[in-house]
């Protein structure tokens, strides 16, 4: 038994160990190679993806796959979506693409790095309030962080995969309640490609601003209803 212990735990930190490793070289290369500016800028990216056809929303998911689970900067991803695909499409793709990325996240915090991640989470009170948070709430927690950007979305991917909050549930919440940011932030790319109508423009504005003011008020409103497990100490 001991020796089978000790396989397993040489076994789990072997995982780590390539695991941290294949994230290092996939930054260092993404550096190296002059793509991280294509992560950064969205009319760079737009350029770099722009004229691929039925490979461009392929493409743009696997970048989303890639941000969340290489902890690559993907900011600028909620844009691009509606500057490549217009508003409505972009909105989308978007959430299409954050979803499929949080899942991949969830999937290789729970059966490659879960070992990391569970000794990150017993170090951090402030992640352990996501399991908390799961264990009083259930799928409502999801929605609480996906809506309150209290923890950010890479690191929620991979300490969700330690909660006992089911994949589906976890796959459905994510896309359904991360919809809102990615309307707001699609339009206001919808503006940029609008063909330099004004009042497409105008109006793709508004409604980003509108949907941006309307997403501002929902943290006080949530946090007030839930503080008690939304409340982090810094």
């Amino acid at each position: 038994m001991a020796s089978e212990a000790a396989a397993q735990k040489k076994s789990n930190w072997l995982k780590i160990v390539i695991f941290v490793a294949i994230i290092a070289a996939v930054v260092i290369a993404v550096r190296q190679l002059g793509y991280m500016k294509y992560l950064q800028s969205p009319q760079l990216l737009k350029e770099a993806i722009d004229g691929l056809g039925f490979w461009g929303p392929v493409v743009f998911i696997l970048l989303w796959v890639a941000s969340a689970v290489f902890f690559l900067p993907g900011a600028a991803l909620g844009i691009v979506g509606g500057i490549l695909f217009g508003p409505w499409l972009g909105t989308f793709y978007t959430a299409l693409g954050s979803t499929v990325g949080a899942v991949a996240a969830f999937l290789a915090g729970k059966y490659v790095a879960r070992d990391m991640v569970k000794g990150l989470v017993e170090k951090n009170p402030k992640l352990q309030k996501i399991d908390e948070g799961v264990k009083k709430e259930g799928w409502r927690f999801v929605m609480l962080t996906r809506l309150v950007p209290v923890f950010p979305y890479n690191a929620q991917n991979y300490v969700y995969a330690m909660t006992a909050i089911k994949l589906p549930v976890y796959a459905l919440t994510t896309f359904v309640f991360m919809l809102p940011g990615c309307f707001a932030f699609s339009f206001a790319g919808g503006a940029v490609s609008a063909g330099g109508s004004p009042t497409k423009i105008i109006a793709y504005l508004a409604v980003a601003g509108v949907a941006l003011f309307a997403i501002s008020l929902i943290p006080k409103y949530l946090k007030k209803k839930h503080g008690d497990v939304l409340e982090v100490d810094e």
